[in-house]
C-alpha cells in the first residue's frame, strides 16, 4: 500500500471510530516516511564511517534523516494525528510524545499549531 492510501486509510477508520486500526495505519505510514528519510540520509558522504569490523553512524545521518521529515507536512501530520488518537484512548504518554515529535518535525515555514494545542490540552 502506498503512502497516501495508508493515510486515507487510517483517516477514514478514526472518522468510522476504529481508533486502534487508525493508529496501526498512521504507524505503517510513519514507518513508510521513516524508510524514505533512511534512504535519502545513506545518499550523503560522511554518514557512516566503516572502521574495521566495526560501523558508525554519524550525527550527520540523523540530521539528513530529520532534514528529509521535514521538507514536507506529511510527517508531523501523521504524528500530530497519532497524538490525538493516543488522546481520545487514554494513552496520554502516547499522546504527548507524539504531539512533540510533530512539533520537531513541522517545517520551519509552516504554522502548524495542531501539536502544541494538543499538548496544551494534556496539560490542563
Amino acid at each position: 500500500m502506498e503512502l497516501q492510501e495508508l493515510i486515507t486509510k487510517a483517516w477514514n477508520l478514526k472518522k468510522e471510530g476504529k481508533r486502534i486500526e487508525a493508529l496501526k495505519l498512521y504507524s505503517r505510514a510513519f514507518d513508510v516516511l521513516t524508510q524514505e528519510a533512511i534512504k535519502y540520509a545513506r545518499g550523503f558522504d560522511d554518514v557512516i564511517k566503516d572502521e574495521g569490523n566495526t560501523r558508525k553512524i554519524l550525527p550527520k545521518y540523523f540530521e539528513k534523516s530529520k532534514e528529509y521529515l521535514k521538507q514536507s507536512d506529511v510527517a508531523c501530520k501523521i504524528s500530530n494525528n497519532m497524538g490525538t488518537i493516543f488522546a481520545e484512548i487514554g494513552n496520554f504518554e502516547g499522546a504527548k510524545k507524539m504531539f512533540q515529535q510533530a512539533i520537531k518535525l513541522t517545517p520551519d515555514d509552516i504554522d502548524y499549531q495542531d501539536p502544541k494545542i494538543g499538548l496544551e490540552e494534556l496539560e490542563k
